[in-house]
């Protein structure tokens, strides 16, 4: 059992190698995300001589190999995308399917970005998102079990918020009962210490095949919840984040106003400090996301006067007309909840292309 609040670290669409725990080597993700906490403490001279590891575990849930595994096996058997949800029958019961996918009509081998990111997306939406969470809730049950829940925190990313909520909506019971033959986990004897949906994409998600309404599923903080507190961290620039935006009132519907206040984050960031707005290094590095996650895990904030000048640091390293560009890029994308998946990836294909013009 850990002494060291843990964090659980779940990562979104696109190729992750995985750790290597017989060997203490981190998956991608893993040391995406520390090195990016460790380099958020150099801003801080009350941290700068200290390490994340030192305060923290990290623990990687990785599944990106089930979309890896089924990848090499269309590509082995010359296996056609289209013609697999064909089969399954899938084509005409989901309106408003990415009309690539119904287009793609050779190998997997041609278009490395839609092979590495928008078909783990379609995948997990449409054919293997009970193999994922099924995964997850075997891992995540094994960490709980051996470190008990209330020091635990979940930080997912992009399609990773989808994953950990529709896992945690569904490992979560309010008709908790010890003993039985279905593998659940008590709101109340379970509860997290917080979950961290950073650029979540949980509601466009639920929008093909749902699993449970985000809206209304116990992936929620306060008493009623899986979770102490939580907080939705997502980039003002992120096109990510835009069809079918994750949003909820201080109305009293979703939760107590007294919890909302008290228990529950909204941040949204706007500084583009890097190309790729979605990047999990661009929110974890800005100090309007990583202080409040700092004082999540029980680490001492730094003075006001270190904070100020984090900030002004900060500040100096964004783009020059990066916000002018990526706004012409994003003029028209559809921001409501009527967006559906063509949305989400013309969205994706938007910021690649303003990655590209920045040449990068």
């Amino acid at each position: 059992m850990s002494t060291k609040p843990i964090v659980v670290l779940i990562h979104g669409m696109g190729t992750h190698t995985a750790p290597k725990p017989k060997s203490n080597e981190r998956g991608s993700f893993g040391n995406e995300c520390i090195n990016t906490f460790n380099a958020a403490f150099q801003m801080y001279p009350s941290l700068e001589n200290d390490k994340i590891e030192n305060k923290v575990d990290f623990i990687e849930i990785h599944y990106n190999h089930i979309f890896d595994n089924f990848r090499k096996e269309m590509a082995e058997n010359g296996q056609t995308f289209n013609d697999l949800l064909q089969g399954a029958g899938i084509l005409a019961k989901i309106p408003g399917l990415v009309n690539k996918v119904i287009e793609f009509e050779s190998s997997l081998g041609n278009d490395e970005f839609f092979n590495t990111h928008w078909l783990d997306v379609i995948l997990y939406k449409l054919y293997f998102g009970e193999y994922v969470r099924v995964h997850v809730a075997e891992k995540l049950g094994e960490i709980i079990a051996k470190n008990g829940s209330k020091n635990i925190h979940i930080l997912a990313h992009s399609l990773g918020t989808a994953v950990a909520h529709d896992t945690l909506s569904k490992l979560y019971n309010d008709g908790y009962a010890d003993n039985d033959d279905i593998a659940d986990l008590s709101p109340v004897t379970h509860k997290l210490s917080s979950v961290w949906q950073i650029a979540n994409v949980s509601c466009l998600a639920n929008s093909v095949m749902p699993v449970a309404n985000p809206y209304k599923s116990l992936v929620k903080p306060g008493s009623a919840g899986v979770t102490d507190t939580m907080m939705n961290i997502h980039h003002k620039f992120d096109p990510f984040t835009l069809p079918k935006k994750f949003v909820r009132p201080d109305n009293g519907k979703w939760i107590p106003s007294n919890v909302f206040k008290t228990k529950y984050k909204d941040i949204e960031t706007s500084a583009i400090t890097q190309v790729n707005t979605h990047s999990i290094t661009q929110y974890l590095h800005d100090p309007s996301v990583h202080l409040y996650l700092f004082n999540a895990l029980g680490i001492k904030i730094p003075p006001k006067s270190q904070r100020d000048k984090a900030e002004e640091a900060y500040k100096s390293l964004v783009i020059d007309k990066a916000e002018a560009k990526l706004k012409k890029k994003l003029n028209g994308l559809v921001k409501t909840n009527a967006a559906t998946l063509k949305d989400y990836v013309d969205a994706g294909n938007r910021l690649m292309k303003f990655i590209e013009s920045m040449g990068v």
